[in-house]
């Protein structure tokens, strides 16, 4: 009860009221049932006993809005940490999203959800959860007392250590868990971050193999890469199997290992394998002749991965491989996914040994930087491989999706297809990844000669496709200019029914200015390049449209103001000027995310697109671009007139003739 006097001129009255008079906060006349706890002690067991098991649960915690700072930098997250915040909850509701380029990323948090949580349920809850040998399986480190309590109160059950991406709470908490070796079926072992502090037990592994057996294990997974370029640890983690007491491991299926020395012989690589991963490692293996004997005592393996790894000598030697004691090809009957990293001579060679199916998927890495060309008969063997693989698809298997990825800076090319729609059901490729490094330039020519020949058996496999989109994305273009000319976008006019089209960073004022130069009727090996005055008349607007099926358009991570010559000769040639011609044109539907440019330039394109502007997030340009859009009497024409810079040195002019086309 609250009491307080009213004052007023006549005599004092008392005011007495309860917190019972206001509905928010009425007690019920009974409690609601918990009608979970109801359910057979055994049922709710079961139940519980299935919550670790599950993908990790995150838990968005978005700032408060008046903790904001202003925007001091221009940090932007990589396109992994993007994707998972975009997935989480409340993201389109975060106002650091809203006031900041990735301010979800840069200001908000996400915390991993504890399981631990279910004993504070109720007193019921504890009680079952503590009593259910399956709910601690999954050892929990969240500290020293949660590990020790997981390997106390999950009996005699199999365990599974370190799952998942959560820290370590200390080096002996999972010293503590090692000592159970004997009864772990999973163990994830890792020193990078966040368990960096592992470094100095990860080393100590082959002591616990030698006093203990492993005899229950299916997945084994150990990463040293963080201690690979610290000069206090050794550069590989060494495994030596030969003084294990485990000699074989009957039920080892994935094993993945990063910077990790293996010897000869090694006891984890059991014919029970059905996925091995090396990354980093030092094989084995010292010929091709031991690599394919080894692959050939792997019957049921599904999925290989050999990357960044040193190959044998004569896999890449100047003479092909001796080649005794082993038939080959190597058949590999259940192979379904090969991701290999070598020169490519090394490449090509194993992909001849070996004899996998023609429906395995491919991620291949080649390192055109080898000392050893490839002769004629190898070059053909290599086209023969994708070849065959292309021919095997069922008729109406088809590639809904294509990827081309440049970046300069990191000196790499990529050609991606995926998406696969298979209505037969037909086993079949449905992933095709081929990247391409080098370091000289001058050979970039015939890397992009051998790029595109390997990927034409399956550029017929997008005809049939409704819906087929492809990713051009150039990174750190500055630092290489002249790498690439423009006629080498020719072969996306081989893309029939192209009908979604992304161009992230770079390529938007590289690929934009060549369609342009399309559209005016300079052919596909034109340079984009547009002259300062111009006039475009609507007969070149009305020939045939290179790539007339487009209906949606993403530009991405570009700057309308900047500009599009190699050796930026003239400031006032911008992708703004080409993609304003280009939409005279052709009016796809378009996505402008993370776009730069002048509030000016935004007013124009949505003047120009109207409906067709399906998303835009917009940022203002640091550069200074004045633009002046003039209309005829008749609103037959429209001429762009533009000024670079505080001075407005650097002009440019074009006229365009109005066109009604929208596609």
């Amino acid at each position: 009860m609250s009491t307080s006097r009213l004052q007023t001129s006549g005599p004092s009255n008392l005011f007495q009221t309860t917190l019972l008079h206001y509905p928010g906060f009425r007690n019920p006349a009974t409690a609601r049932p918990c009608h979970i706890n109801t359910l057979p002690i055994e049922l709710l067991m079961e139940i519980i006993a299935y919550l670790p098991l599950g993908f990790s649960a995150n838990t968005r915690v978005h700032i408060k809005p008046f903790l904001l700072p202003d925007p001091d930098d221009d940090v932007v997250p990589t396109e992994e940490v993007l994707e998972r915040i975009m997935r989480q909850e409340d993201y389109g509701n975060c106002l650091a999203e809203y006031y900041f380029l990735h301010g979800c990323s840069r200001f908000c948090s996400s915390r991993e959800w504890n399981m631990l949580n279910i004993l504070r349920v109720c007193k019921l809850w504890r009680a079952v959860a503590s009593a259910c040998p399956e709910y601690w399986v999954n050892v929990m480190i969240q500290d020293y007392d949660t590990v020790e309590r997981s390997l106390r109160l999950s009996g005699a059950l199999p365990l599974r250590v370190g799952e998942g991406t959560s820290r370590w709470p200390s080096v002996l908490s999972l010293l503590l868990s090692l000592d159970h070796l004997p009864r772990i079926r999973t163990l994830y072992i890792s020193c990078s971050p966040p368990n960096e502090h592992l470094i100095s037990c990860i080393t100590h592994v082959n002591d616990y193999f030698e006093r203990h057996s492993a005899a229950l294990l299916k997945t084994l997974w150990l990463d040293f890469s963080y201690g690979r370029d610290r000069d206090e640890w050794p550069e590989y983690l060494d495994l030596d199997t030969t003084h294990w007491i485990q000699q074989a491991f009957p039920v080892l299926e994935e094993l993945t290992l990063d910077t990790v020395h293996l010897h000869s012989p090694c006891a984890l690589l059991s014919p029970s394998l059905t996925e091995l991963a090396l990354v980093r490692c030092v094989t084995p293996w010292k010929t091709t002749e031991e690599l394919l004997c080894v692959l050939q005592s792997l019957p049921l393996l599904m999925i290989l991965a050999i990357m960044e790894t040193v190959h044998p000598p004569d896999l890449g030697g100047h003479d092909s491989p001796v080649i005794t004691d082993v038939v080959w090809p190597v058949r590999m009957r259940h192979m379904n996914l090969l991701e290999f990293q070598g020169s490519l001579l090394c490449t090509s060679r194993l992909l001849f040994m070996l004899g996998t199916p023609k429906g395995v998927d491919m991620v291949l890495t080649y390192e055109h930087d080898g000392p050893t060309p490839l002769t004629t008969s190898e070059i053909i063997h290599a086209y023969t491989v994708f070849d065959s693989i292309a021919d095997a698809m069922p008729d109406d298997a088809y590639f809904s999706a294509m990827g081309f990825e440049v970046d300069f800076g990191a000196r790499s090319m990529e050609f991606s297809f995926a998406c696969l729609e298979n209505p037969s059901e037909q086993l079949c490729t449905e992933k095709m990844i081929q990247k391409h490094n080098w370091s000289d330039a001058s050979r970039l020519p015939d890397i992009c000669s051998f790029a595109r020949r390997t990927s034409a058996p399956f550029l017929p496999r997008t005809i049939q496709a409704r819906e087929i989109s492809l990713h051009i994305d150039f990174k750190s273009y500055a630092g290489s200019i002249g790498l690439l000319h423009r006629s080498n976008f020719a072969w996306v006019l081989d893309v029939t029914g192209l009908t979604h089209l992304i161009l992230d960073s770079d390529a938007a004022k590289h690929f934009i200015p060549w369609m342009v130069g399309l559209i005016c009727g300079a052919g596909p090996n034109n340079d984009g390049m547009l002259a300062k005055d111009m006039h475009i008349t609507s007969e070149q607007l009305g020939q045939p449209l290179p790539l007339s099926g487009l209906t949606r358009l993403g530009l991405r991570n570009c700057n309308m103001t900047h500009t599009v010559r190699k050796d930026y000769s003239d400031p006032a040639d911008i992708l703004f000027l080409h993609f304003w011609v280009y939409l005279h044109a052709q009016k796809p539907r378009t996505q402008l995310v993370n776009v730069e440019g002048s509030n000016r330039m935004l007013n124009e394109l949505e003047q120009l697109l109207g409906s067709q502007l399906d998303y835009c997030s917009w940022w203002e340009a640091r550069e200074i671009t004045r633009i002046h859009v003039r209309r005829s009497l008749d609103d037959s024409m429209e001429e762009l007139t533009l000024t670079v810079g505080r001075e407005g040195l650097h002009r440019a002019s074009i006229a365009v003739a109005r066109s009604d086309v929208m596609l």
